[in-house]
């Protein structure tokens, strides 16, 4: 091994074909391993260093270092300062330390931390490892599947292309899975999450989280505290877990639990069904043919106004829930009818000369009130 060094000026260091120890110590050096398994060090000074062929040991040292690896396995900390740094081919670790650093994995499956300050972090192509560390960072995954941790501070997250996996970890996080399928866990924080396009998980866990879940089929969790999810396109199942949730469904025929608390379910477009589980929960199918199930709790059940729209509620209990109309229905609008056949024992809802607008399961229609119904405007919820 060929020990190369420099001084306190500004060094032009370049190595041999051979495994180098190449030190730039003071000054502004430009370093250039050439082939070999280089360790190269910049020492102060603003430097550059370009590790050539093999797999290289690159260190930035003090100051605002630009480090490239290029090809092979290699390896760069950038130390203090705010540092460009890049692997090229090979799968390469990358650290930023301290500073606001820039790193880009690029090709091959590389591992890029950023450590302390306001960091960018790209992974490239190939299945990248990402994490923000310290501070508040831009991570990217970009193609294939990558595994994306934000850390500490408010971080923003995209998968791109792929199956990718996003951790939010502490801090307000933005994440964005992307193409393909993928997961998102916002850990602790508000966190808004987005699945976009592929059949993606979400799970907000802690804080007040903001769910959208894009095209395909979506699972989407809100977790604990007062969350809001949004379904968007296709089938998707949605549940808001822990305290008071909003959760919409949106385009198809979706799935969604309120859980816990007092939580407000809209279906949405389609053929929906509603559970709103524990707590005292409002459930608005909207438009399709739904179905409504309160569960314990005084419930309120909000009756479509539109045409063609029904729903069945399965367990509406009089003096405990309550119904609400949607649109310009007057409880002067309606009819209720005793089902027959296999309806027997339902009260059949009905308005515009026998429109069905909506079956309460197992409720006779005699003891159906103006008492059971309540106000749209007086619910304050935001359907």
């Amino acid at each position: 091994m060929a020990n190369i060094s420099g001084d306190n000026n500004d060094n032009l260091l370049i190595g041999s074909q051979e495994p180098d120890l190449m030190e730039g110590f003071g000054g502004n050096d430009t370093i250039f391993g050439e082939a070999g398994d280089d360790t190269q060090d910049g020492g102060e000074g603003e430097d550059e260093i370009i590790g050539g062929i093999g797999s290289d040991s690159l260190i930035g040292g003090e100051d605002n270092d630009l480090l490239q690896g290029e090809d092979g396995r290699d390896s760069a900390l950038g130390g203090l300062g705010d540092d460009s740094i890049e692997g090229g081919p090979g799968n390469d670790f990358l650290a930023g330390e301290e500073g606001n650093d820039s790193l880009f994995g690029q090709t091959g499956d590389d591992s890029v931390i950023g450590n302390e300050g306001i960091d960018l972090v790209t992974g490239g192509d190939g299945n990248d490892t990402l994490r923000g560390s310290e501070g508040n960072d831009s991570l990217f995954g970009n193609i294939d599947d990558d595994v994306i941790f934000g850390d500490s501070g408010d971080d923003i997250g995209n998968g791109s292309i792929g199956n990718d996996s996003l951790f939010g970890g502490d801090g307000n996080d933005s994440l964005d899975g992307g193409s393909g399928d993928d997961t998102l866990f916002g850990e602790a924080g508000d966190d808004t999450l987005f699945g976009i396009n592929g059949s993606d998980f979400i799970n907000g866990n802690r804080g007040n989280d903001q769910i959208f879940g894009g095209e395909n089929l979506d699972n989407l969790r809100g977790g604990k505290d007062n969350d809001t999810i949004f379904g968007e396109q296709e089938n998707d199942s949605l549940f808001g877990d822990a305290n008071n949730d909003l959760v919409i469904g949106g385009i198809g025929d979706d799935t969604l639990f309120g859980g816990k608390d007092n939580d407000t379910l809209q279906g949405s477009d389609g053929n929906d069904s509603l559970l709103g589980d524990r707590g005292n929960d409002i459930l608005f199918g909207d438009a399709g043919e739904d179905t409504l199930t309160g569960g314990e709790g005084s419930d309120i059940f909000v009756l479509p106004g539109e045409l063609g729209n029904i729903d069945v509620i399965n367990d509406f209990s009089p003096l405990e829930d309550f119904l609400a109309l949607d649109g310009d229905l007057t409880f002067g609008d309606l009819t209720f009818e005793q089902g027959t056949g296999l309806n027997f024992r339902d009260t059949l809802i009905t308005i515009d000369n026998g429109r069905l607008l909506a079956v309460l399961v197992n409720v006779p229609a005699s003891i159906i009130t103006e008492e059971d119904f309540l106000t749209l405007s007086g619910l304050n919820q935001g359907l």
